[in-house]
């Protein structure tokens, strides 16, 4: 990839950018597109070399080898109709939800980069070891993206559509509903004079416990055991919330069921 386009500037992008700054010679990360100039700017001058940076999609060259799409997924389909005439080069984009014939309608020569991680612009990672997902239109497509891939990361695999859509709804259990679950745990501890973070040896414990074990085996608690009298005294601490009740018992629910 000799000139390569960004489009976006939030958690994604700033992780893409940072490895294609360390992976490519100077000047290759030519443009970045945000709505919000600022944005792009921001993101630029984190490099060692700032790109172009502009708020407008027309402003963009119309030759670059490729146009990496780094934008939530319900901003895709508005951003591709307002995207210029491109020549010969490839348009990717990095949601996990969206399928690749959706930007096959917009261009023909199009693929799909997905970070399989959770990223934040304040928390630095090692791009060789973000896991990166590849599709595209063809094989050639493919094996180009695959490239691009490998030159930024060492954790580099191929899903179509359908097992990267498998793989999303799994992240979103496995990150998000954690992440959600310890925000509530945290808030309830606040809430009764507690320290908030006392839960993370706990956290990193079973964290480590279902990487090296199958987590259904190393499931514990009131619930894998039947316990009906702690968990009917949970439920009396927290009848007041009554969405978080609703929440303890469907989980519990769900633990018991998956043991079986």
């Amino acid at each position: 990839m000799k000139q390569i386009v960004l489009i976006g500037a939030g958690n994604v992008a700033t992780h893409l950018a940072r490895a294609i700054d360390q992976s490519y010679p100077r000047g290759t990360l030519s443009h970045i597109y945000s709505r919000r100039h600022s944005s792009a700017l921001e993101l630029g001058q984190q490099l060692s070399y700032c790109p172009v940076c502009v708020d407008n999609l027309q402003a963009l060259p119309t030759s670059a080898d490729l146009y990496l799409f780094c934008t939530p997924d319900d901003s895709l389909e508005a951003l591709w109709h307002t995207m210029p005439a491109t020549h010969g080069g490839l348009w990717a984009h990095t949601a996990g939800s969206v399928p690749l014939d959706k930007m096959m309608a917009w261009h023909s020569k199009c693929g799909v980069l997905y970070p399989l991680q959770t990223l934040s612009k304040a928390r630095s990672i090692d791009p060789r070891e973000l896991p990166l997902y590849i599709e595209g239109s063809d094989e050639e497509v493919a094996a180009r993206l695959e490239s691009f891939a490998r030159s930024l990361s060492g954790c580099v695999y191929r899903a179509d559509s359908q097992q990267r859509g498998h793989l999303h709804l799994a992240a979103v259990l496995a990150c998000n509903f954690t992440n959600h679950l310890l925000a509530l745990s945290e808030d309830y501890l606040k809430r009764h004079d507690l320290d908030p973070k006392a839960l993370y040896p706990l956290v990193r414990e079973t964290m480590a416990k279902a990487e090296l074990y199958n987590p259904r085996s190393m499931q514990t608690g009131p619930a894998i055991r039947g316990d009906e009298e702690t968990m009917n005294r949970h439920l009396e601490l927290i009848q007041e919330d009554l969405l978080l009740s609703q929440i303890y018992r469907l989980l519990s629910e769900s633990i018991r069921r998956h043991s079986r």
